[in-house]
């Protein structure tokens, strides 16, 4: 009797331990479509230089969403050429089995995003099918990752520890040898590793507990400084651009100077339109690509190329019509310790000219011909060439208007302006030409380049109009810059900052000459906001001759808005885009 009770006891503090570890994770992650029970990455690095990654998790599903769109299925992205992926766990534990994934559920395909490009056909993506999945079932998923030593010769990784779904447990482990170095960095937390020296191998762990999924939000900066994360790196002691760009050959003079003869190639807007229009882009990252970037002469024979190949094309047709020019990475601030020593944090990639004593950055994985340079606050620059690091020296961009407008009778309105553009607006590859400016105006034409910074253009409106009706008239202004009626909608529960691209200044005078037809309804105003935002400033005059004087102007200081300067911001863009600011009423 009393061995039955003990029995009885010890199975229900089994059910009760059970039961609050799952009302523990319940209660946390209650909203969660899943839950990592663990979750563990173990890098290694072998004496050879070939590369041993080791993934396993297990997850929890806790959603309908979770096992119909979500976990279903694992993803595996790897070049056959260099890697093999040997799946070692795949088994779903549900109320009332264990399923295993077996071979008919384990598959390579080929990614559908890379499917022109001939160079990249040993790119697999193998799909894991997670069979029995229900709701409240676990997934125990493991997989190793063998990589060569002739994709890269050092092993370095960019880690951000928070996933796409909370973890109660993550550990990351690295491995490398005893006569190794390691240079590392933990952002964002201050978890302590534990080191261990065994065997020739040096053995470094992180364990984090609790820790929340990644929070999404619109309009954020594509590098999320504000998350944990561990960068690591062997390269200690050379340059990792030497390594990348080892494909390139430096002689590319005669090939290039015969492409811009051939193709009549001209100056720096010919070599971009032919570029961007001819060879197709690979749109995947320098890691897809497996740190490969290939010669311009071979990207010319198969039409096809990443972003940095584009750079490495451009720049060689750039010297065939004697322009000089730089290939740029960019990364963020945080990581200027690792911009010579780890690929993965590399962030962009840029052609590089001095136009008219200005430096124009140009990205080739666009076709919006604006200079980048005025994107790139907070970001620093790597020449993968020389491997000089710098600071962007990034110029102030303005706009002012200056519009003459004649309401001339009850049926035309001409508008005469002079707008004088200087930094982001004026910089781009076809900044000055009558098409960029229409698309920054509208409805302008007779547009006159007055000089480097000024231009002028006229409006001719037709209206026909009645005795006794209203007449309602916008005031021209860009709606290229601060186009942020939605800014309600983006800070409405946010957590995170508010990446608005580029610090604002506009600045608009408006002077009005209404006929005797026109009587404005408008009364005379004048106000200013500012905070640690910026500031906006409004005010309308009208004068014993009836002319209308208005200046409107704004200030945004950063591009970058914390959330505690939200108020601060939806105050001057309400204020901004407040109709009273932006239209005109006159009785005719």
């Amino acid at each position: 009797m009393k061995l039955l009770y003990k029995f009885t006891i010890f199975f229900c503090l089994i059910g009760l331990v059970a039961c609050h570890s799952n009302q523990s994770i319940k209660d946390e992650y209650k909203d969660a479509d899943a839950v990592y029970l663990s979750l563990q990455k173990e890098y290694t690095l072998n004496m050879d230089g070939s590369e041993v990654y080791k993934y396993s998790k297990k997850m929890k599903l806790q959603s309908y969403a979770a096992f119909n769109n979500l976990y279903g299925d694992s993803h595996i992205i790897y070049n056959s050429k260099y890697q093999n992926v040997i799946v070692n766990k795949s088994t779903t534990k549900n109320t009332v089995e264990s399923v295993e994934s077996g071979d008919n559920a384990i598959n390579d395909i080929y990614p559908f995003s890379h499917n022109h490009s001939a160079f990249y056909s040993s790119l697999r993506d193998k799909v894991v099918s997670h069979l029995g999945t229900e709701l409240g079932c676990t997934i125990d998923f493991d997989y190793t990752l063998n990589t060569s030593n002739e994709m890269r010769s050092e092993m370095y990784e960019n880690i951000l520890i928070p996933q796409d779904a909370p973890s109660s447990n993550t550990k990351i482990i690295i491995n490398i040898p005893s006569n190794a170095d390691l240079n590392y960095q933990l952002f964002n937390s201050d978890v302590a590793p534990t080191i261990v020296e065994n065997e020739g191998v040096k053995t470094y762990t992180w364990v984090f507990k609790n820790v929340d999924a990644i929070v999404k939000e619109p309009n954020i900066s594509k590098f999320r400084k504000d998350l944990p994360r561990l960068v690591f790196s062997t390269y200690t002691d050379k340059s990792i651009t030497d390594d990348i760009c080892s494909h390139i050959k430096s002689d590319t003079s005669n090939f290039a100077q015969s492409i811009c003869e051939k193709y009549k190639l001209k100056n720096t807007n010919d070599v971009y339109n032919y570029v961007l229009n001819n060879i197709a882009l690979n749109s995947f990252n320098l890691k897809t690509a497996s740190y490969t970037i290939r010669d311009p002469k071979e990207i010319l024979k198969v039409g096809d190329a990443t972003a940095y190949e584009k750079a490495f094309l451009m720049q060689a047709l750039l010297k065939g019509i004697n322009i000089n020019s730089d290939v740029l990475v960019s990364f963020n601030n945080q990581m200027s310790s690792f911009a010579k020593q780890n690929a993965d944090v590399w962030e962009n990639v840029y052609i590089s000219i001095n136009k008219n004593n200005k430096n124009l950055l140009l990205s080739l994985d666009s076709y919006t011909k604006t200079n980048e340079l005025y994107n790139l606050e907070g970001d620093i620059l790597l020449n993968l060439q020389t491997g000089v690091i710098s600071k962007p020296n990034i110029p102030s961009s303005s706009l002012e208007g200056t519009f003459n407008i004649n309401l001339i009778n009850k049926a035309s309105i001409y508008v005469e302006s002079t707008i004088d553009m200087r930094g982001e607006y004026t910089d781009g590859l076809n900044a000055k030409s009558d098409n960029y400016l229409k698309k920054i105006f509208r409805n302008t034409h007779k547009v006159r380049t007055l000089s480097d910074t000024t231009f002028s253009y006229s409006i001719i409106s037709r209206n026909n109009l009645t005795a006794g009706q209203f007449f309602r008239f916008l005031l021209p202004e860009t709606n290229k810059s601060t186009n942020l009626k939605h800014i309600d909608l983006v800070l409405e529960n946010r957590k995170l900052d508010l990446d608005i691209n580029k610090p604002i200044k506009e600045e608009y005078s408006y002077k009005i000459f209404p006929s005797k037809w026109y009587n404005i309804v408008n009364r005379d105003t004048s106000f200013i906001i500012s905070n640690s935002i910026g500031e906006m400033k409004y005010s309308l005059k009208t004068s014993r001759d009836r002319s209308i004087s208005i200046e409107k102007s704004i200030i945004l200081n950063s591009k970058t808005i914390k959330p505690e300067d939200y108020d601060g911001l939806k105050e001057i863009i309400n204020a901004w885009n407040n109709k009273n600011t932006k239209e005109l009423w006159f009785n005719f």
